[in-house]
């Protein structure tokens, strides 16, 4: 697959601290250049989500850094509103080399900066929300910050096409009005290789049950929820261990250590750190069950990658990928309480052939989000939108 069209990629942190997206968009540029969709990101040199902003972005800390092309640009003050006059400037010069501009996640200075770009380029340009109009996540606030922010609503009505990647956040998009004319293309998931380690992991010790998470750790994934849960599993596991893998909120891992500390369990759970890429794979693929009880996920691309890696999974009903893969029975929905979290860990430990059939229903969910499958969906997107922009 070939295309004459060129796509520019603008998010405001390319860091792999600032989650999933960043992930997202990185595999999303690589992939589409790999079948000949040449493709750039621009992005500013935060190291970080722009909450918690420690210095300056170090390369090797980028997704994927060798196989992309990308420019970043140094932050300004305000920090917060991951402000760069740098980025604006060259979004309204470079953006008339490119046939369309894709803008990821609202409510920041580069959306502004590509949405100007686009507008004074004539070009047209697509935006992704990346979960940024969750209701539970920004409270009432939304549709407040939505009328102040006149610019970002204008953007939104001009777009020639909003993207989502589940019906979960089209829901959420529907609520302010936008709609029907949404398009909902998944996430890709990184299968390749995760499925190659999945593959190869070895056999976890027999009395040894193993419940993990792994992601960033940010309030909005709900671990103090995992914590709790696991504390009640212990009652009836006693040999029980919980792994949480990976960084974040510094706050919030002291309160979470803390949690753990009161409920008599944190000899038991391992703080690993962040890992990655094999490392990361091997050390998931060998979870007896990963967990999210996450407040909000437009998509979830770390369920995904458990489920790659042959995991039975559970996941909150707040996870934009969870409703679809449950209807293919390929992971547990539980409420967010440590109750039914709690329940649904005690349930697969106690019947091995229904972690069998989680772990076989996982595998062929996530095989249907390989890049080979998803790509072409998004390069179509891009094809529509030029050939309409032309005519």
């Amino acid at each position: 697959m070939t295309s004459e069209n060129r796509v520019l990629h603008v998010i405001p942190s390319i860091a792999t601290r600032s989650g999933g997206p960043s992930k997202s968009v990185a595999m999303l540029a690589h992939y589409c250049t790999e079948l000949g969709v040449e493709s750039w990101i621009y992005s500013t040199d935060a190291d970080g989500p722009h909450s918690d902003i420690r210095g300056k972005l170090d390369p090797k800390d980028i997704p994927m850094e060798k196989l992309l092309n990308y420019r970043l640009f140094p932050q300004q003050h305000p920090f917060r509103l991951a402000f760069s006059l740098p980025m604006i400037r060259s979004l309204v010069r470079d953006s008339r080399s490119f046939d369309i501009v894709h803008i990821h996640s609202l409510f920041l200075f580069p959306q502004f900066a590509a949405w100007l770009g686009a507008e004074r380029s004539r070009r047209p340009f697509v935006v992704s929300p990346r979960g940024a109009l969750n209701p539970v996540l920004r409270g009432g606030g939304v549709r407040k910050t939505l009328t102040g922010m006149a610019w970002q609503n204008r953007m939104l009505q001009r777009a020639a096409a909003i993207h989502v990647t589940s019906e979960l956040e089209a829901a959420d998009l529907r609520r302010f009005g936008f709609g029907p004319d949404l398009v909902e293309i998944p996430n890709i998931a990184d299968i390749d290789p995760v499925s190659m380690v999945a593959r190869g992991r070895a056999e976890d010790p027999p009395d040894t049950f193993v419940i993990g998470y792994h992601g960033r750790i940010a309030p909005m994934k709900g671990i103090d929820v995992l914590v709790r849960s696991f504390a009640i599993v212990r009652n009836q596991l006693p040999s029980a261990r919980l792994k949480i893998v990976g960084t974040g909120d510094a706050a919030y891992v002291t309160s979470l250590r803390s949690l753990a500390e009161s409920l008599g369990v944190s000899s038991s759970i391992e703080w690993t750190g962040e890992l990655r890429s094999e490392e990361l794979y091997r050390e998931v693929a060998g979870f007896s069950v990963w967990c999210i009880p996450s407040i909000g996920e437009n998509f979830g691309n770390a369920l995904t990658e458990a489920m790659a890696c042959g995991v039975p999974c559970i996941a909150s009903p707040h996870v934009g990928a969870a409703e679809k893969a449950r209807s293919q029975h390929a992971l547990l929905v539980a409420e967010r309480t440590p109750e039914a979290f709690a329940a649904s860990i005690i349930r697969i430990n106690s019947s091995p052939s229904l972690a069998a059939s989680l772990s076989r229903a996982g595998l062929e969910f996530s095989s249907e989000l390989g890049w080979r499958r998803i790509v072409p969906q998004y390069i179509e997107l891009y094809e529509r939108l030029s050939t309409e922009h032309r005519s």
